[in-house]
């Protein structure tokens, strides 16, 4: 089976990002974000902001993982087929 070492790092490098902004979204919440979620208005602008922020890198980050994750498993097939071929 082949090592794609560098693929692997990126798709760590995403998940820990998706993990702090997972936090920085929950931090977000917790310091002003429910205000503005449940009740409609804002005491706490930077909080909201920040959650709001943090929320939508969150899924970006989730979905470069997942994006790097595909890419990494197309890319060990056709190395698979050239090295099957080649013999």
């Amino acid at each position: 089976m082949y090592k794609l070492d560098r693929t692997r790092k990126c798709r760590f490098v995403a998940l820990f990002l998706a993990f702090v902004s997972a936090v920085m979204t929950v931090w977000g919440y917790i310091y002003g974000g429910d205000e503005l979620l449940e009740y409609g208005f804002i005491n706490e602008p930077m909080a909201c902001i920040w959650m709001i922020a943090s929320a939508f890198a969150l899924v970006l980050y989730l979905f470069l993982f997942f994006l790097i994750r595909s890419i990494e498993k197309d890319m060990e097939e056709n190395l698979k087929s050239v090295d099957e071929n080649r013999k």
